[in-house]
């Protein structure tokens, strides 16, 4: 069948290389698959019809070449290579072959030659092929994504959402970071790798430095292919060629940079933000970074360096940027109040002295999940007052299935997140552990330990009743059932993570992030959430997604929108300081240990906590 199939294809390139010119129109049936190649003016591409070229505007110049093969590739030499079958087949520009490699791969979804190397990748193979010495040294991995030159030693694989570099003789990895699904490489180089997405394109500007956006392509179907040449970036987008100049930055003189805007940016909410802001703003470009946290943060912002405008952060990272008072509040701020008091009830976005500083982009109610068929099972009612005693009395029930209550570490996450919400506030510098009730909790804890009821061993989860973590019953999901967090003394609390946006109000771009917040706080821009953890507006019909969520069964019911109102309304926010946090395994393996007591515990605690909040 290969060799059937082999001698079919060489019919048909014998017979259309024949042919001088090509038919008028055919471009308009032609469906551009990948950059081939980039010679000077001419863009090579894989297309329907064969390896076609085009200029640099984006019009066919010339016949298709090579017709039938799975993947093309030019070399630096000029030479042509094609794979068919798993085969690699190298020819001059006069059609006459010049080398051919058989290889026991069935199908090459993308080759490259250099002087010395042909790389290829196929659904799971990936490795080289040297030129001189014919040897092919081949490896396997799931979900392989793209491949790339990177220098005269190594070539850049993406799998399993990883870049790696790896040496051409060995496949050995040398270096590595970590993607987002769906993204490729455009070109590499020492100076910088250009990557992309189905919607925007990225430059790393290198392994373990930042990455950013490039371009972004919100008002198209998506972008096919992208690749890089020093100069200039071509993309297939829309079945069409473009390119930008990749050597220049872009044209608008003011740049807003969102720093940790990268994790947001297949989020309809920013496109639609974006869109309005640039419209608004014409001589303004968005830029979205990576995330940055801790000390390389703050020494940044603290030194007052340029492009620290506009932060998304989690309430942990928030903390200290509120204490140090150098954020926007915007409990003044008409339009984004305004815009605020249309969404359901979240009084953790406030601080205690009325302040109002983080813009919330999702929100993490957390609390305990049993899964529906456990609670149907052990047909008990728990309902959202269920109490701390109640909770502990679960642990007979588990006993009786062979099951462990909860998973949790020597943080005791599981109810310092409750009882830090209650108690503590070190973005107001408070903090309290001298208290009955962190004295009966940590009792409870303490039990439960002793009885084997807390799984602390991360390699074993799931043999549980309970789970810990972010509940959201207006997710989709149905397999559990979110319960919230126990209640003390009567009083519900339910602990938040909220990544928010944050302003500098010492930033260069303070007024652009201020206006940028404004329009995106507002119901125009929020309709186009999807549902669950942005889900900040109760008219689910004015959604833009409507129309899918009633075509998936993904729409909210009143009961589940009424518990997720409920999880806001008694939301409380976090703010913890990491510093406190690294000491305080060592005390709760003290306290199980019995070398310290419930007092002296709490004691400790409070004496680290005053020690961070400065008492």
């Amino acid at each position: 069948m290969k060799n059937a199939k082999m001698t079919a294809w060489i019919l048909i390139v014998v017979l259309l290389l024949g042919c001088a010119g090509f038919p008028a129109g055919a471009q308009e049936d032609m469906k551009l698959l990948s950059i081939v190649a980039i010679e000077g003016e001419t863009i090579w591409v894989h297309t329907s019809a064969g390896l076609t070229p085009f200029d640099a505007k984006g019009g066919q110049i010339g016949a298709a070449l090579y017709p039938g093969m799975d993947c093309y590739a030019i070399g630096s030499d000029g030479n042509v290579f094609c794979s068919i079958d798993g085969d690699i087949f190298e020819y001059d520009r006069e059609g006459s072959e010049v080398e051919r490699w058989d290889t026991p791969v069935d199908n090459f979804r993308k080759i490259l030659a250099n002087d010395t190397y042909i790389i290829v990748m196929g659904d799971e193979e990936y490795g080289t092929i040297s030129r001189k010495e014919h040897t092919l040294n081949i490896s396997t991995a799931q979900r392989l994504g793209d491949i790339d030159f990177y220098n005269e030693d190594s070539f850049l694989l993406v799998k399993n959402a990883e870049l790696v570099r790896l040496e051409y003789a060995t496949l050995m990895d040398t270096d590595g970071e970590l993607l987002s699904d769906g993204q490729k490489v455009a070109g590499a180089s020492e100076n910088g790798i250009y990557l992309y997405d189905e919607r925007n394109i990225y430059f790393m500007d290198a392994f373990g430095g930042n990455t950013s956006v490039y371009e972004a392509f919100w008002d198209t179907k998506g972008l096919t292919d992208a690749q890089a040449d020093g100069e200039n970036i071509y993309v297939i987008v829309d079945n069409r060629l473009m390119y930008n100049r990749a050597d220049e930055e872009p044209a608008e003189e003011q740049v807003l940079t969102i720093v940790g805007g990268l994790s947001g940016s297949h989020d309809p909410r920013f496109a639609k933000a974006i869109e309005i802001f640039t419209a608004r703003n014409p001589e303004y470009t968005v830029k979205l970074t990576e995330s940055q946290y801790g000390a390389q943060l703050r020494t940044a912002v603290m030194a007052n360096e340029p492009g620290y405008d506009l932060f998304l952060m989690d309430s942990k990272t928030s903390t200290d940027f509120k204490i140090s008072g150098i954020l926007v509040d915007f409990s003044e701020n008409e339009v984004i109040t305004e815009n605020i008091a249309q969404y359901m009830d979240m009084p953790f976005l406030w601080e205690d002295d009325g302040s109002l500083y983080g813009i919330p982009v999702r929100v993490f109610t957390k609390g305990f999940s049993i899964t529906r068929a456990l609670l149907n099972e052990i047909d008990i009612d728990i309902d959202r007052n269920w109490t701390w005693d109640e909770f502990f009395a679960l642990k007979d029930v588990a006993k009786e299935l062979g099951l462990r209550l909860i998973d949790d570490d020597m943080s005791w996450w599981g109810f310092r997140e409750w009882y830090e919400s209650a108690y503590c506030d070190y973005a107001a510098g408070e903090a309290n552990y001298d208290t009955d009730a962190f004295r009966k909790l940590a009792g409870i804890w303490k039990q439960l330990s002793e009885e084997d009821m807390i799984n602390y061993d991360p390699a074993k989860t799931g043999n549980v009743l309970l789970k810990y973590g972010f509940g959201c019953p207006v997710q989709g999901e149905d397999r559990y059932v979110h319960l919230g967090m126990p209640a003390m003394d009567g009083e519900i609390i339910t602990p938040i993570d909220l990544p928010a946006f944050y302003v500098n109000c010492y930033g260069e771009q303070t007024d652009a992030a201020i206006e940028f917040l404004e329009i995106f706080s507002s119901p125009e821009v929020q309709f186009e959430s999807q549902v669950g953890s942005e889900l900040f507006l109760s008219d689910l019909e004015s959604y833009t997604e409507y129309s899918l969520w009633q075509m998936f069964n993904w729409i909210p019911t009143d009961e589940q929108m009424e518990q997720w109102q409920h999880f806001l309304s008694t939301g409380k926010q976090r703010g913890t300081n990491q510093e406190f946090n690294k000491g305080v395994k060592e005390l709760v393996s003290a306290y199980l240990a019995d070398e310290i007591t419930v007092d002296e515990f709490a004691l400790e605690m409070q004496e680290r906590a005053d020690l961070m909040v400065g008492e």
